[in-house]
């Protein structure tokens, strides 16, 4: 897929999005982490803990993913997809699929590159 300018401004507007939400907050600060693609999994933690989903989500983060993953398996992982290495933290999305013109059949997208931000108060401790 060759990229053009519009995918270039869309990169740069989904890079910018955090800041310019939080542009007028005063006082709030934010972070950035940066991962690889770990895998597709049938599995989704929150609809079908423990079961086989009816659709693939995106895993990106610690280097386990799968249906039956849990929080203590996530604590003992010492690997992720990212550039934070102390980040336990499993992340998933739906997988994005896109249809083949020549065959009609649907094939999951590839993306290579992930983030998660965090923003929060100044002052705020949860």
């Amino acid at each position: 897929m060759a990229y053009t300018r519009r995918h270039s401004a869309v990169c740069v507007l989904l890079l910018l999005a955090p800041s310019l939400l939080w542009e007028s907050r005063v006082g709030a600060t934010s972070m950035k982490m940066d991962f690889l693609t770990l895998t597709q999994v049938r599995s989704d933690p929150i609809v079908a803990p423990g079961e086989l989903a009816a659709h693939m989500h995106t895993f990106f983060g610690a280097n386990v993913a799968g249906v039956s993953t849990t929080y203590e398996d996530l604590r003992a992982e010492s690997e992720n997809t990212g550039n934070v290495l102390e980040n336990h933290s499993l992340y998933w999305y739906p997988s994005i699929y896109r249809q083949d013109p020549a065959t009609g059949r649907f094939i999951i997208s590839p993306i290579f590159l992930n983030s998660a931000y965090y923003i929060w108060e100044n002052g705020f401790n949860p």
